[in-house]
């Protein structure tokens, strides 16, 4: 029942609640990327399973199912905020493009006094995404980490704001506008999308065993 689809749009899911508990850009970036990801995944896993499924049950329904299967993959493409989904992910697998959101901080006041320690050998950044700790700089082991602020100091007083934006942002999504919507909502609206996509095909295509009572 198209179970490798169903599981990708769980991940999906998953990574939607980390977008939005994410504390620092870097965790919300890392959480976009993996929701991007996963959508897509579910749309290209439900295009196999389908065809495994009817290669197995009804092979007379393959050329109808092929294209269902075009349908919804023209809209995907088609449509202003699936189409920046899946252009995300593309940059992000590929590294080719732009991902689809960036960010700003702005820094009302930071001293680096006012820090705990970071780990060690740590080298302290500070940038777009706000500050962070880097570990192992240019290696295959580079790892970054959020910087604590101890409390009551001027710079846990200070209003330093990230603000995350659209890159590139969609205009509309089935016929609706939303050019002004946080990254957030819209991978939300992404998410059930697909998940109505999985309904409609689980309908049509994995129809419900005879039952045995009647």
């Amino acid at each position: 029942m198209a179970r490798k689809a169903i599981d990708k749009l769980r991940e999906a899911e998953v990574a939607v609640a980390r977008m939005h508990n994410a504390q620092t850009l870097h965790d919300y970036r890392w959480a976009f990327q993996a929701c991007c990801s996963a959508l897509m995944s579910a749309s290209y896993r439900l295009e196999n399973e389908i065809r495994v499924q009817l290669r197995a049950t009804n092979r007379a329904a393959l050329p109808e199912a092929n294209e269902w299967i075009k349908s919804f993959k023209n809209q995907i493409a088609k449509d202003s905020l699936l189409a920046w989904i899946a252009d995300s992910r593309h940059a992000d697998i590929h590294g080719s493009g732009e991902i689809g959101i960036g960010g700003s901080t702005l820094y009302q006041h930071f001293a680096s006094e006012d820090i705990e320690p970071g780990p060690p050998d740590a080298a302290l950044a500070l940038g777009s995404e706000g500050p962070y700790w880097v570990e192992n700089v240019g290696s295959a082991s580079e790892r970054i980490s959020p910087v604590r602020v101890r409390p009551g100091t001027k710079t846990a007083q200070a209003r330093n704001e990230t603000t995350i934006v659209c890159s590139n942002p969609p205009a509309t999504h089935l016929g609706q506008d939303v050019a002004h919507l946080h990254p957030t909502a819209l991978c939300q609206f992404g998410f059930l999308f697909m998940k109505q996509l999985l309904d409609q095909a689980i309908l049509r295509w994995w129809p419900p065993p005879p039952n045995p009572s009647q």
